[in-house]
């Protein structure tokens, strides 16, 4: 069974994704295409060696959301 350290420490790392997404899609609504830009600048397309798919993972899963629904809408 998992104990209550290691339950405490898998809700604060799901924690730190959301509320990451949450500032950075706040941040996209502020300032609009200066981040879109930033975000489109740290991802690697196509992403071909093993770093490139370790940056773009790390971009999409920290800050994803936010410029997916500035293109969106």
């Amino acid at each position: 069974m998992l104990t209550e350290d290691t339950i405490t420490l898998i809700e604060n790392i799901m924690m730190i994704f959301i509320l990451s997404q949450v500032a950075y899609a706040t941040l996209v609504f502020i300032l609009g295409f200066i981040m879109v830009d930033y975000y489109e600048w740290g991802v690697f397309r196509p992403a071909e060696t093993w770093f490139q798919k370790l940056t773009n993972g790390i971009m999409k899963s920290l800050f994803g959301l936010g410029p997916y629904f500035y293109q969106r809408y």
